[in-house]
């Protein structure tokens, strides 16, 4: 891996990520240093990494003019002679500026879980019954590997838009966080194991009705918390806004007196993904995390 370019601003440097992450054949990393941000790439794509750089210079100066000539507040200077884009794309009806986000800010692993939970969410609203008897972990047998995909399946299943939503929108921010800082098989082994394990406790202890991505959800925010905590300069990429642990715990905790009305929460999944989510990440940071580059 090779040095491409140093940006002192993390929302510019991400956007440099994103772009070079969607182009090239190879990952490409982005580590913290004292004075800024530097992005690496295989050096085998350094001639197509510089165009793409080049190309985003281009369009940010661009953007930047545009923005002062309309005298608009869409730029703002950091203090470091950085400028800070809006990345909304403004367009006739909005849709194409949504759907290029939800690109940007998630990998294809993120956006196919997405795609599933969508497709299962509205086959509840067609065939409830239908689809949660085929997709629900009360047919799990254990000495039928045939029913094994039962511990799994419960995370794509929601009850009501709101659980739905809630557990999409934090799915592609925290996921495709995770996937384009880390990489595809860190958020895979994330999903599986915050699938599989807290399933089969919530099984185990509470009976087969439950559903939603709630537990994998709690992981991914514990990952994040515990690797920034423990080793900050190398998931500068993941970190998290401040005080999100500490209201993702106090509302599980909530959960357990049942004071919430209208609701019932899979209290057993909620703290089984927080522990994968710790455990998992000490382990990551402990032994996958990459050396910093002196």
């Amino acid at each position: 891996m090779i040095p491409i370019i140093k940006i002192n601003d993390y929302t510019v440097a991400k956007l440099f990520k994103d772009r070079l992450n969607q182009k090239l054949r190879n990952p490409v990393e982005m580590e913290s240093e004292a004075d800024g941000y530097t992005i690496f790439i295989d050096e085998n794509e350094l001639e197509t990494a510089r165009d793409i750089v080049l190309q985003v210079t281009t369009e940010l100066r661009e953007n930047e003019r545009r923005a002062r000539e309309r005298n608009i507040d869409e730029w703002a200077d950091n203090g470091s002679g950085i400028i800070k884009p809006d990345f909304r794309k403004r367009t006739r009806s909005g849709q194409d500026g949504l759907l290029s986000q939800i690109r940007g800010a998630a990998g294809p692993f993120t956006l196919a879980v997405a795609m599933l939970m969508s497709v299962v969410y509205a086959a509840q609203l067609v065939a409830p019954e239908y689809t949660e008897s085929l997709l629900m972990a009360a047919g799990f047998v254990p000495s039928q590997p045939e029913t094994w995909y039962r511990l799994v399946t419960p995370v794509l299943m929601h009850f009501g838009i709101m659980h739905f939503m809630f557990n999409l929108v934090l799915w592609i921010w925290a996921g495709g966080m995770i996937e384009k800082g880390l990489g595809a098989p860190t958020l895979a082994v994330l999903f599986f194991l915050g699938a599989l394990i807290p399933d089969f406790a919530q099984l185990h202890f509470s009976g087969a009705f439950f559903g939603g991505l709630s537990g994998i959800i709690y992981a991914l925010i514990c990952f994040c918390w515990i690797t920034a905590f423990m080793k900050p300069e190398q998931y500068a990429s993941t970190t998290l806004p401040p005080g999100l642990m500490a209201f993702s715990v106090i509302f599980a905790v909530i959960g357990l007196f049942d004071i919430i009305p209208g609701t019932s929460m899979a209290n057993t999944v909620h703290f089984s993904g927080i522990a994968i989510g710790l455990l998992f990440g000490l382990y990551h940071a402990s032994f996958l995390a990459k050396p910093q580059k002196g």
